[in-house]
């Protein structure tokens, strides 16, 4: 019934019949039948009434049973319903349309195909001559002759004609961007379009138009249908039930998800549920396997790698002596930085006196080299001497 309906687009107005059942003391309808438009009139004095059309009062019918009919009469435009059909809007293009195919297939007839020709010398008797023509008349189409070889038959400008034909291309090509507009307001969605973001553009115009469908065929069903059911069950109400077609809405989803990404880090607080209509999803049911995101990719190949480095140095003699060789190194450089400054004492002392005395940096360079014989190094000597011992020992262990 609601494709019925809409066949209202194209001629300006449908009627599709209810059949009401009251087996059961209610009325239900149980079936709608389609009427052809021809059964029906409008009133001369009334342009806007419908009425069946009788055959023994032509000039006003009968008036349509109040609670028999669903009449959808979409206002794609102002004026007469019989003029509001998008059938009278591109019936003039498509009788051009109809007029290039046909001039186009006549030219394709004469130029497509190689015109044969076929010459003979002298004299032909009937079975010759036959026997010619039926040899060039069935290699391909109708467009053959026979000619004595002194006769000759010029056909101009073949070339150029042969060119032309991209006019009757053109010529259908734009009707039908003509017949897209008026249909579908727009032409990208159903030809060729320069760019993706002028598509998407187009393609909202067109949701435009189908939910601009979609409101008036509701209000035409809350008339026809829903309010002569309430009335014939339950009586005239004050307020009725509204039927309403939930349109699915069209969304780029990729955009979606970078706004979403970029914003939500920021403190937006969005609802789940109204994102996953947004995306065409339903709410996961419990029990039900969920899809999570992965771990990333840099993070697992740190940890394989790390993992096998792992698994190599317990498995490798040599990497698990220089590991104890590095710990010792490192134990060892722990225990020398405990009294470090003690050992230094003794060569820090007379430089920090010499540049707390000197009155410029001239002077300290002069009496550097005397500083040197004045530096005490035997702590530092004996310490560096003794670590040197202790990781000489530690080496010769590790060895054996």
């Amino acid at each position: 019934m609601l494709s019925d309906a809409l066949d209202s687009i194209g001629k300006g107005f449908s009627v599709n019949e209810i059949i009401w059942d009251q087996s059961d003391q209610l009325w239900q309808p149980i079936k709608y039948c389609w009427r052809d438009p021809h059964y029906f009139m409008f009133l001369r004095d009334n342009p806007e009434e419908l009425r069946i059309i009788d055959e023994n009062n032509i000039a006003e019918g009968i008036p349509l049973p109040p609670y028999k009919f669903i009449v959808h009469r979409p206002r794609l435009k102002s004026g007469l319903t019989l003029r509001g059909g998008i059938a009278r809007l591109v019936a003039f293009s498509y009788l051009c349309k109809m007029y290039g195919l046909k001039d186009w297939m006549a030219f394709l007839e004469i130029y497509g195909v190689p015109i044969r020709v076929g010459y003979y010398d002298g004299e032909l008797n009937e079975q010759q001559e036959e026997t010619l023509r039926r040899a060039v008349y069935e290699i391909g189409s109708d467009a053959a002759a026979i000619l004595p070889r002194s006769m000759a038959i010029e056909f101009m400008q073949l070339s150029q004609a042969a060119n032309s034909s991209e006019a009757f291309a053109r010529l259908v090509e734009w009707i039908d961007q003509q017949v897209s507009k008026a249909v579908l307001g727009q032409t990208m969605t159903s030809d060729d379009g320069s760019s993706r973001a002028q598509a998407e553009v187009h393609n909202e115009v067109r949701q435009d138009i189908i939910d601009a469908d979609a409101k008036q065929l509701a209000n035409t069903l809350n008339r026809d249908l829903i309010k002569p059911y309430i009335d014939l069950n339950y009586g005239i109400q004050k307020a009725y039930p509204k039927l309403t077609f939930n349109l699915p809405e069209t969304y780029n989803t990729e955009h979606l998800a970078d706004n979403l990404a970029k914003l939500i880090p920021l403190g937006l607080k969005v609802s789940q549920q109204e994102v996953l209509a947004k995306l065409g999803l339903s709410e996961p049911q419990q029990g039900e396997t969920l899809l999570t995101a992965p771990k990333p990719t840099e993070n697992v190949n740190k940890q394989q790698d790390q993992d096998k480095a792992n698994n190599h140095q317990q498995a490798c003699p040599q990497c698990q002596a220089l590991n104890q060789t590095q710990s010792h190194e490192d134990d060892l450089f722990n225990d020398m930085l405990k009294d470090w400054q003690p050992q230094w004492q003794g060569i820090t002392d007379p430089l920090l006196k010499a540049i707390n005395q000197a009155h410029s940096f001239e002077e300290i360079q002069t009496i550097l080299p005397d500083l040197l014989t004045k530096m005490d190094r035997t702590v530092l000597t004996e310490s560096l001497a003794k670590a040197g011992l202790i990781a000489y020992g530690q080496g010769v262990e590790d060895k054996h």
